[in-house]
């Protein structure tokens, strides 16, 4: 895996780390990132359709896979501790 991986409409703010990650937005997603995130290796978050969105200061473990189908909001200041999933649909 490369170093840092985008596809689709990904904003990142001013990184504090990203490692080998993948930021999916696809064709009609966006993935946004806050300022001084954190983001560990195998990292994914994978968007289609709607927004993904991490606030400030917000740290995401290892393998951690982040799937929206819709809006999710990480809101400033959040710890995701690592290989966790969250798969989210809109309804």
């Amino acid at each position: 895996m490369k170093q840092f991986e985008t596809e689709g409409d990904v904003r990142i703010g001013i990184t504090h780390n990203v490692a080998s990650v993948r930021l999916l937005a696809g064709a009609s997603g966006h993935i946004i990132i806050g300022r001084r995130c954190n983001l560990k290796a195998g990292v994914v978050i994978n968007c289609y359709g709607g927004v993904v969105t991490l606030g400030d200061r917000v740290s995401v473990g290892e393998y951690t896979v982040i799937y929206g189908h819709g809006s999710v909001t990480i809101d400033d200041a959040v710890a995701i501790g690592h290989t966790a999933l969250f798969l989210l649909r809109s309804t």
